[in-house]
């Protein structure tokens, strides 16, 4: 009888830790969509974000994939300048 007690009690703590898990999981994502739809808009923008985007690539915040898909390496055209 105690093992089958601590076996339940143990089976709810994993539950816990899974829900908990996929709630911070679930927040993770969300924040990572909403900078990287941020970076996109910001760099068409303003030219100071390009400066906080390298910095986010020098402290490893963003990788070469996502370097690549911002494409910081566009020039502006004559217009926009």
């Amino acid at each position: 009888m105690r093992k089958d007690n601590e076996i339940l009690f143990l089976k709810f703590k994993i539950e816990n830790i899974q829900n908990t898990l996929e709630y911070w999981k679930d927040k993770f994502e969300k924040l990572i969509y909403f900078l990287h739809s941020k970076l996109h808009s910001w760099y068409d923008k303003d030219d100071k974000y390009i400066d906080v985007v390298n910095d986010m690539y020098d402290d490893k915040v963003l990788d070469d994939d996502d370097i690549e898909d911002l494409d910081l390496s566009k020039e502006k055209d004559d217009f926009e300048r």
